[in-house]
């Protein structure tokens, strides 16, 4: 994507732009909240084709078996992000409760399956909540 708009710089800085987000866009490296944003702005405006299209390339990774190893299938609209020690997913979770959940690791051994349980028992905690 950011090939496309530019660079990886530019395309971060049009988002930054559009969510009204004050962060260097020159580096590589983003926080936990401005992913935040950057989900909720998506769900937002999931009636738009354009991020609808973005939710389901979303749904559809390949990359699996962090946050949505332990979900019913389809539910995770989700990224991965895997660098040295660093080990992170962040997504929509799509059920009749939806919510965001991102989470960022570093150092932490076996993180996939940490990323995982926390995930999974989030996800129990939010179908106890709605009933």
């Amino acid at each position: 994507l950011g090939h496309y708009l530019g660079g990886h710089a530019s395309s971060r800085q049009m988002i930054y732009d559009l969510l009204n987000i004050t962060y260097d866009s020159s580096k590589n490296y983003i926080t936990a909240e401005i992913e935040y944003q950057i989900l909720s702005y998506l769900y937002a405006h999931k009636d738009n084709v354009n991020f609808s299209h973005m939710l389901d390339i979303l749904t559809k990774t390949d990359f699996e078996g962090r946050m949505d190893k332990y979900l019913p299938e389809g539910l995770s609209a989700h990224k991965i992000g895997t660098y040295d020690s660093y080990v992170h997913d962040v997504g929509i979770i799509l059920d009749n409760n939806p919510y965001i959940l991102v989470i960022y690791t570093k150092g932490v051994e076996n993180a996939d399956e940490v990323i995982a349980q926390i995930s999974k028992a989030i996800y129990q905690y939010n179908s106890m909540i709605k009933s």
